[in-house]
């Protein structure tokens, strides 16, 4: 009995861990992704109008914004609003940066614009702390759950066969 338990929390203690973390590290093509470029339309005078926020939803202000159209590039500050006014663009594509954060989106001169577009953007700033709402078997993945499922199953295999163990029987009678 002793040489199927061993095997069994053998076989659990080397099998699971290679499961488990074999799911942990997503193919480089799953962790590519497309950007999708929104569409803003400009002022008749040409004008990008923005927000800068922080985590919570907050202005940033005084906050360095700088955006760059082509071969043109504004650097300006957030009001105590967290806007920003850059002037004199034309469509194209636009990358806002704001600290560490890049937004790219693809303007268009008024009345051009695609019919969906935005009047204005607004960037968030990250950094801050992460918080996941997620908790649970939901969050592993299909290798990670089958991993669990080993150690489990190798516990409850354990479990039956120290109970079952030959060395707890009364001896026979001779």
């Amino acid at each position: 009995m002793y040489r199927h338990m061993n095997l069994t929390l053998a076989l659990t203690l080397v099998l699971a861990p290679t499961l488990t973390s074999a799911g942990d590290s997503a193919p480089a093509a799953d962790q590519s992704a497309v950007v999708k470029l929104q569409q803003v339309e400009l002022t008749q005078q040409g004008t990008l109008v923005g927000r800068y926020l922080d985590e919570t939803g907050q202005p940033s202000a005084g906050a360095t914004v700088v955006v760059k159209t082509g071969d043109v590039s504004q650097k300006l500050v957030t009001d105590d609003q967290g806007r920003f006014v850059a002037q004199g663009l034309r469509g194209g594509r636009c990358v806002i940066q704001a600290g560490k954060d890049y937004y790219a989106c693809q303007v268009w001169a008024n009345g051009t614009a695609p019919p969906k577009s935005i009047g204005s953007v607004a960037i968030v700033k990250t950094g801050g702390p992460v918080v996941r709402g997620q908790l649970g078997l939901p969050a592993l993945t299909t290798k990670q759950k089958v991993g669990l499922g080993i150690l489990v199953a190798g516990g409850v295999a354990v479990a039956i066969a120290v109970s079952q163990d030959d060395d707890s029987l009364p001896a026979a009678s001779p």
